[in-house]
């Protein structure tokens, strides 16, 4: 366990992003909406450029894409404008390569970055919400053309589609990822992440085995996996889906406490009872997956 907690806290921006991607997987998840998962995905705009992004969510009922851009302090340590156009540019790029399909397009900042790009980001809100003026008396037409003037990333581009683009992005701030206290064991995003893990567990009736089996114990390895799966350029689904049934099993073991059987088979009854429980919850056979745990 030590060696995926290193993982996961090597570089806080690697870290923060895989982190919150787990936050909204296990959200929707619970929610029986997940249908694929893609973490540092590749695109392709044309045959000369390869560019990737940092999530993309499949969903269902209804069917559309969630794809996210998570950034923290690490990105911005360079030229800020620069890094923004750049995070505009992949986003607009992406959602080119794929219109007609139905793509929410969501830029993400820890808190901690917020402060360091507060006027731009003002802007954008400002600029979405459509309002007559800002806190600074400035109406929509002189923001657009500020913004437009120093964050446009394509002489191409005129400034009506520019600003169209930005309305139809969310813009979000993400959970903490510094502690409050020395105290805290956890930041406010691990907290979150962990509180997931925790509704799944109470779904199941899972919550006595906590002590043995710690809800955080099981993020990290589901942490683990998503590293994998991007490593390896594959849809993350079933391998978090498997490994997810694994580690409620293992609690669910834990929780019965029956040993009167050979463990191993004790382990695989409680393994197929648990698969189809969430089956049922995440919906996974409405993706085509039916044999996802191998059934």
């Amino acid at each position: 366990m030590s060696d995926i907690y290193s993982i996961n806290k090597s570089r806080i921006g690697y870290a923060y992003q895989y982190k919150y991607a787990l936050l909204k997987i296990l959200k929707f998840m619970l929610a029986g909406r997940l249908r694929s998962i893609r973490v540092d995905f590749p695109f392709f705009p044309n045959s000369l450029i390869n560019l990737s992004l940092d999530v993309k969510l499949e969903l269902m009922d209804p069917n559309e894409s969630y794809v996210y851009e998570i950034k923290t302090g690490d990105n911005f340590k360079g030229s800020k404008i620069e890094e923004l156009k750049k995070v505009l540019k992949n986003l607009y790029l992406f959602e080119q390569c794929n219109k007609g399909n139905n793509c929410k397009k969501f830029i993400v900042i820890s808190p901690e970055v917020k402060s360091q790009i507060l006027d731009h980001w003002n802007d954008f809100l400002f600029i979405k919400s459509r309002n007559r003026k800002n806190l600074h008396n400035e109406n929509q037409t002189k923001v657009q053309k500020r913004v437009f003037d120093k964050l446009s990333f394509d002489t191409n581009l005129c400034m009506g589609d520019f600003i169209r683009f930005i309305r139809q992005t969310a813009f979000d701030i993400g959970p903490s990822y510094t502690n409050d206290s020395a105290l805290d064991n956890l930041s406010d995003l691990e907290d979150q992440v962990e509180s997931e893990v925790g509704n799944f567990c109470t779904k199941l009736s899972l919550r006595t085995s906590e002590i043995e089996i710690p809800a955080w114990s099981v993020a990290l390895e589901l942490l683990d996996v998503l590293n994998k799966c991007s490593e390896d350029n594959k849809d993350a689904l079933e391998d978090i889906f498997k490994k997810l049934g694994e580690c409620l099993s293992r609690k669910e073991l834990v929780k019965e406490a029956i040993y009167k059987q050979d463990k191993e088979k004790t382990f695989d009854r409680i393994k197929k009872r648990m698969n189809k429980k969430l089956i049922d919850i995440t919906k996974i056979t409405s993706s085509g997956r039916s044999n996802i745990f191998g059934e």
